[in-house]
Order: C-alpha cells, then structure tokens, then sequence
C-alpha cells in the first residue's frame, strides 16, 4: 500500500499599500492610512483557518507593525495587515517568506511558491525617507 500526501502550496503573494499610487511602494502617506499595508498570500488548497501562517519580511521590519490577519470565506487567501510607522528609511525589494500554514486535511505547508520555486521573490518596497536636497528646481517649457 503506497500513499501519496502532499502539503499546500504558496501560489502567489501580492503586497498592496493603502494609499501610495505605486502599488509596489509603501511610502509616507501609507502611515496615515490604518493600517496601511496588506499583503496577501494565496495557496492552492483550502486552508486550516485556525491556524495562522507566519509572514516574514526581510527588511523594513521595525517600520512594519502586525495588525489583523483572516482568511478568505473559501479558505484559500490569508491576508495579513500592517501599521506603517515613518522611521525614515528606504528598503527595496523587501522579500515575504511564509511557513507555518496547514491545509484543510493538516498536512503542512511545502513550498513558498509552486509549482517549481522555493525561493520567494521580491514583493514590494518600503519608502518613508525624507527628500534631503535644500533646492527644488522647476523647469518651465514655453509652449509653440
């Protein structure tokens, strides 16, 4: 008798700031909005929603604080949210890891993303940096 268990998969990941225009920058006014980053993490199989997978982010961290996270109503979705506060910083290309999960039979989460990769991507940047230049300089193009 042979049997074949595998665990979910981490399809994709998408990280959306609140309010910032550029859906791959979280920047200053995303410290005003909330909570003001949400990235989601969706699997290939319904999910145990009593259990919490853990988000990682490898950078950025001191300027990211844990808010809520739930589950989609099908169980395949879990959106973790964020409070930004303006530490002043610059961080691209911050990478979210994601371990823990469990699907809906409790077998454990295999690969970050599937079906091939198991090496997570950059998802999105964290901008709250303060402009330093002293000078702002408008160019004015006279029309013909």
């Amino acid at each position: 008798f042979e049997a074949f268990v595998s665990g979910p998969i981490v399809t994709n990941i998408i990280a959306t700031p609140a309010a910032s225009p550029n859906d791959t920058y979280v920047a200053d006014a995303d410290t005003e909005a909330g909570s003001g980053l949400s990235v989601q993490v969706y699997f290939d199989e319904a999910m145990d929603t009593t259990v919490t997978p853990t988000l990682t982010l490898d950078g950025g961290n001191d300027s990211l604080t844990l808010a809520d996270g739930n589950w989609s109503d099908d169980a395949t979705v879990f959106t973790q949210n964020y409070d930004v506060s303006d530490d002043d910083v610059d961080v691209d290309n911050i990478v979210v890891s994601i371990s823990g999960a469990v699907d809906a039979d409790g077998n454990p989460q295999l690969l970050q993303k599937g079906p091939v990769s198991v090496d997570p991507e950059a998802e999105f940047n964290l901008d709250t940096e303060n402009p330093d230049a002293s000078t702002l300089s408008i160019v004015v193009e006279e029309a013909s």
